[in-house]
């Protein structure tokens, strides 16, 4: 067949395979166009019905429950849109244009190259005019199943309990092709979940739930109220003991068959100025106070004229005084007035020569006569007729008991002497006379004067003044401070020796006013004055400096060379003519002044070295090995200080070459 009746052909293949099906099954999912799902796709056989449950499109292909795929089939959509096996998607009532160049319109015949003629119902027609059925395969019943289908192949679908789940809570219902479904029953359903007729138990979300307990309280206090779980009916046992009437003003209320009340609450609070009374709501005693000036008792003999005030009881108070020192005057509420003898205490029986006035037996009674004795030697005591002592003055010798006196006599009557002086001259001690011993010398440490002009903040110590030395330090090193006793000032002597700064090229000098001074003498080299064309040359060592005259090449040192000591560039000495090593410029090429130098032919060295001898400066050095003195002309063959055998240096050999 042409690639389009080879569509329309298997398309009814595959209708035909499940002609047994229900026609209003709905694939789940198709493939559209561009390889995603159209859940509202139904793949469908010639005659627009769609095709069984299971049956799927995957990759371009039909892909049948038992496993069977089939590829070329057109999709139509419920809304009209053609879906053609090679991905072109046709909108409703639009011709159908296939790939061998044919239009189809909607509901018409398909006319194929070859004759044949397929009809909208999906009937092909040969060319000799016979009509093509598809086949038809016979249904297999099976076990009647909640899925849409006609499973026992008895023209119904989805008949008896197939979703019935057992459970009170939920509405079972089948929907087809969608499976069983299990609703929730209506809140107000009951059920049962404990087995008690006493909860009212019912459905929420599905399940069976627990319900509240009936109200089974008949208002009885002498009941036990409870529920039949049986019957869910209420039962009242009567019961004993203890209850409550209602009423707050019973006390003892008991169960008889019903609550019986018991005695009345006693409210009394012995209070002859309220209305006593019980409120049989909250139980509460109630006390009301009488009116004002109601008369009463308060039940005691230390008033009288009671009345009620505020709910109180008052009275007016006894007077019990009898008027007597030596008595206490009390009341007692139940005896009255009473009236106990104060012996003991202390009384004024009124006589004026009397003492020690104590009451006994309820009297004041003296205990002896008045002593007018003042204990002064000067007057003449004696008890007056009128009352009290009398005391006159006399002018007799007396002693006024006191060692700070001396000469005394009595006058106006008083003992009067002279003061005894007790001023030793000191002024560290404080002076002081004492009665009974007499003159007190107690040392102080007030401020006092040593007499020394060359001492400060003289303050007594021990009985002595005590002063602290001056300071008399100006702050200048090179001075020397004193103090002048006579004079009572400072002095400060300058000493030039103190200011030796151990340089002979500086002239040191002591100013009283700075200290030390060190003005440098001009020219000055190790003590010796250079000349003015010669340069003190100074090592970085304890070395004497010496002189030396300076020099930018050879032609500046006609009779030795050029050489550089320590940075400076000078003409050699002639002690130390040999280390121009038969040259006339020596001394570093580079940055580094202590490198090898140019011209020489001994062996470049850096000074100085760890042992002796000495060499005056960190500069190179040409020496020349050895092994014997004879190596060595005018001076000997040994050790440098680098360690290596050498000729001992012109001008060394007095020091390092025994014997020379």
């Amino acid at each position: 067949m042409r690639p389009v009746l080879k569509t329309l052909v298997l398309a009814l293949v595959v209708a035909a395979a499940y002609a047994c099906s229900d026609d209003n099954a709905v694939l789940p999912q198709a493939s559209t166009a561009d390889g995603g799902t159209d859940n509202d796709a139904t793949l469908t056989d010639n005659d627009g019905k769609p095709l069984p449950d299971g049956v799927q499109i995957q990759d371009g292909e039909v892909v049948l429950p038992d496993g069977g795929k089939f590829k070329d089939i057109t999709i139509i959509q419920p809304d009209g849109t053609v879906i053609l096996p090679d991905g072109q998607i046709i909108g409703p009532d639009v011709p159908i244009i296939v790939p061998d160049g044919q239009i189809i319109q909607p509901d018409v015949p398909i006319f194929v190259p070859d004759g044949a003629i397929i009809l909208p119902d999906g009937q092909v027609v040969d060319p000799d005019g016979t009509i093509v059925e598809p086949d038809v395969q016979p249904c297999i019943p099976t076990v009647e199943t909640c899925n849409g289908l006609d499973d026992n192949c008895d023209g119904q679908t989805d008949e008896g309990f197939l979703c019935n789940d057992a459970q009170p809570c939920t509405v079972d219902n089948c929907a087809g092709t969608s499976g069983c479904q299990h609703a929730p029953a209506p809140f107000t359903t009951a059920c049962d979940l404990d087995g008690s007729a006493c909860t009212q138990d019912h459905c929420q979300a599905g399940k069976c739930v627990g319900g509240s307990q009936p109200a089974c309280s008949d208002g009885e206090p002498c009941t036990a109220d409870s529920c039949n779980p049986a019957n869910g009916a209420c039962v009242h046992t009567p019961t004993s003991g203890p209850c409550d009437d209602g009423n707050g003003c019973t006390v003892g209320d008991t169960c008889q068959g019903t609550c019986v009340a018991g005695a009345q609450k006693v409210c009394n609070d012995n209070n002859s100025c309220t209305l006593d009374g019980c409120d049989p709501t909250t139980g509460k005693c109630t006390f009301s106070p009488f009116s004002a000036g109601v008369s009463c008792n308060d039940g005691s003999k230390c008033t009288f004229s009671d009345q009620c005030q505020n709910g109180v009881c008052m009275g007016k108070p006894l007077n019990c005084d009898d008027g007597l020192l030596c008595t206490d005057d009390l009341c007692d509420a139940t005896q009255g007035c009473q009236h106990p003898p104060l012996d003991g205490i202390a009384c004024d029986d009124g006589l004026p020569c009397t003492t020690g006035d104590v009451c006994s037996g309820g009297v004041c009674k003296p205990q002896g006569q008045l002593n007018c004795d003042d204990a002064n030697p000067c007057t003449v005591d004696a008890c007056a007729v009128g009352g009290g002592c009398a005391h006159t003055p006399t002018q007799a010798a007396c002693d006024d008991g006191t060692l700070c006196t001396t000469g005394d006599t009595c006058a106006t009557g008083a003992c009067v002497g002279k003061q005894t002086s007790c001023d030793d001259a000191n002024p560290c001690t404080t002076d002081s006379c004492d009665p009974k011993l007499g003159c007190v010398f107690a040392d102080n440490t007030a401020a006092c004067n040593d007499g020394n002009a060359c001492t400060v903040g003289d303050t007594c110590a021990g009985g002595t003044c005590v002063g602290q030395g001056m300071n008399c330090d100006d702050g200048v090193a090179c001075t020397k401070d004193l103090c002048d006793a006579a004079s009572g000032g400072c002095s400060h002597t300058p000493d030039k020796t103190l200011c030796d700064d151990g340089d002979i090229c500086t002239l040191d000098a002591c100013l009283t006013a700075t200290g030390c001074k060190h003005d440098l003498i001009p020219q000055c080299c190790g003590g010796t004055q250079c000349a003015a064309d010669e340069a003190c040359i100074q090592y970085p060592d304890n070395l004497v400096p010496f002189c030396a005259k300076t020099c930018n090449s050879g032609t500046d040192c006609p009779s030795s060379c050029c050489y550089m000591t320590y940075k400076t560039k000078h003409c050699l000495t002639p002690t130390y003519g040999s280390e121009c090593c038969g040259t006339t410029e020596y001394w570093a090429t580079d940055a580094d002044p202590y490198a090898c130098g140019i011209g020489g032919t001994g062996q470049c060295l850096n000074w100085p070295n760890k042992t002796g001898p000495a060499w005056p400066s960190k500069v190179t050095a040409c020496v020349n090995k050895c092994t014997k003195n004879s190596d060595c002309p005018g001076s000997c063959c040994g050790q440098d200080t680098m360690g290596s055998q050498n000729c001992i240096a012109d001008g060394y050999q007095q020091q390092f070459c025994p014997g020379f």
